[in-house]
């Protein structure tokens, strides 16, 4: 049975993202978000490492899946996590990727990582 996300499930998505963006120190990117149709899934990121910029989509019809507060939550920490990883991603699908480049796209995580770490103790 297909059942619509609304307006309130899309606010709730983008307010998650956004928090959570801000958890992860992802405010070198910019982002965009749409309530839209996605192929076969419940929410979508469409990613440019190169120009640090993300659209991020909450879908507007979902199959099987029941619409409550915590999986529209879930699922906009789930696309923030592709944008998160984004630049591992490019650089492991990349013909001119190097120890180097993978370092410190590896250490860019881990140091967003340990910020998020440190910003929930306080």
């Amino acid at each position: 049975m297909q059942v619509n996300t609304t307006a309130l499930d899309f606010a709730v998505f983008k307010a998650e993202a956004e928090r959570f963006a801000g958890v992860l120190s992802l405010g070198d990117w910019h982002l965009i978000y749409e309530h839209s149709h996605c192929e076969n899934a419940l929410a979508e990121a469409r990613l440019d490492s190169y120009g640090k910029c993300a659209v991020i989509a909450l879908a507007e019809d979902w199959l099987t899946t029941p619409i409550t507060k915590e999986t529209v939550e879930m699922c906009a920490r789930h696309e923030v996590y592709h944008v998160l990883l984004a630049d591992m991603v490019y650089l492991a699908n990349s013909r001119i990727c190097t120890d180097w480049l993978l370092t410190q796209a590896q250490h860019a995580v881990i140091r967003r990582l340990e910020n998020a770490y440190e910003a929930q103790k306080v």
